[in-house]
């Protein structure tokens, strides 16, 4: 294949809407950063978004998905395949496990989701075909990603599967997993979540997100209050409440603090509720949703990440660590593979407000500690987590396929 040097074709599966978090800037670093001399990337999407508007700037080939097909899809996505927690009373403790739900069901049931979807398989093939692409690569999961997973096959195209998150997988996921040449996964706990479902480890490759270092680079700016930043969407399992239950001990010993809860979603009635019960409205502040995010990582002293529930990653995490800020992270989960407890950053156990409120004060007391870990955090970011890195090893895995 590709003996006259031809540009190996590669199709990008990206199938949201409107950019919402790392998984969605992780892809347009990875377009943007892919070695055009030997790879011509094509980006199929949904909707106009922000992404999409980058990718034009990047004079990236893009196909508009909604414009060119006019078949009614069944785009229903299975909410429940989705590891999170629904709780609705978030003073409960919320188990750290991974619960099979319907996604492990009846083989008749997988049937009639693939059956659905064919209207959309039978697209994508004819898709794949017109634009003679070597090589798909998909963006969500295997489950969410089935239509273009079966075109692929159909066609006899090279599919790797990028798992950008934490999914329990379908008996016919496990099949599908199979067929396809790799499945890449965010770290070691995404993946192990895929593999004790049973998929294939051999299939499995942990390549971990990369940002762009030469655009997180430490400044200069200074903020005279002591300052803490905690970015994700208000939803109950990135645990921003028991932030705000730590805040109640950190304002008696630092009182003119002041926490950013960076974001939106459908908990945020429910933590304001909890800030004006508390009296915590001078020291924790809501600002929305926020599209200049580097800005406020910039201001803060610390970045919190207090997830209850297992992150699939952390793509803020090493975001503020190149911009020489200490995290703070809960000890499950993708941070582990980031943050050396200690060293590069502090680790702390889930819903656990009172440990949480004393690091955050030793912190604040110790500048020379905060220095040191900063220091090592942007080291430990260009060491491992440089897009230009990952975009290699990403083109390394096609190469591989390739040549079969």
């Amino acid at each position: 294949m590709n003996s006259n040097k031809q540009k190996i074709k590669v199709l990008y599966h990206y199938m949201r809407g409107a950019a919402a978090g790392g998984s969605d800037t992780c892809l347009y670093l990875l377009v943007k950063y892919l070695d055009k001399s030997k790879f011509e990337p094509i980006v199929l999407f949904r909707d106009e978004s922000i992404l999409i508007e980058d990718l034009r700037k990047q004079k990236i080939n893009l196909i508009n998905f909604s414009q060119s097909i006019k078949t009614k899809l069944y785009l229903q996505l299975k909410k429940n395949a989705e590891v999170s927690v629904k709780n609705e009373n978030p003073d409960k403790s919320l188990k750290n496990e991974l619960v099979k739900s319907s996604r492990t069901s009846s083989l008749i049931k997988n049937i009639k989701h693939i059956i659905k979807r064919f209207p959309e398989t039978i697209h994508y093939a004819k898709l794949l075909l017109k634009n003679k692409i070597d090589i798909v690569h998909t963006n969500h999961d295997i489950t969410s990603d089935h239509p273009m997973i079966l075109a692929g096959l159909l066609t006899k195209k090279k599919i790797i599967c990028h798992n950008r998150g934490l999914y329990i997988p379908m008996d016919i996921d496990v099949y599908l997993s199979k067929r396809v040449e790799k499945i890449i996964c965010m770290s070691d706990f995404s993946k192990s979540v895929y593999v004790n479902n049973g998929v294939n480890g051999n299939k499995c490759k942990t390549i971990y997100d990369g940002i762009d270092t030469s655009f997180y680079k430490p400044s200069s700016i200074e903020n005279n209050k002591f300052m803490i930043s905690c970015i994700g969407r208000l939803e109950i399992w990135k645990g921003q409440h028991i932030l705000i239950d730590a805040a109640e001990k950190i304002v008696k010993e630092i009182p003119d603090i002041e926490i950013l809860l960076i974001g939106a979603g459908d908990f945020e009635s429910e933590l304001k509720r909890r800030v004006n019960n508390k009296g915590l409205e001078k020291n924790i502040l809501f600002t929305g949703h926020i599209t200049n995010v580097k800005d406020y990582i910039e201001k803060s002293s610390l970045i919190v990440h207090t997830s209850i529930v297992p992150e699939p990653f952390g793509m803020v995490i090493i975001e503020a660590m190149a911009l020489e800020k200490v995290v703070i992270a809960t000890n499950f989960g993708g941070p582990v593979e980031i943050i050396e407890n200690g060293v590069d950053g502090i680790l702390v156990p889930p819903e656990n407000p009172e440990v949480l409120a004393d690091e955050i004060i030793k912190l604040s007391k110790n500048t020379d500690l905060r220095n040191t870990l900063s220091k090592q955090a942007r080291i430990k970011v260009l060491e491992k987590f440089d897009v230009v890195q990952y975009a290699k090893k990403i083109e390394n895995v096609y190469q591989q396929y390739l040549q079969k």
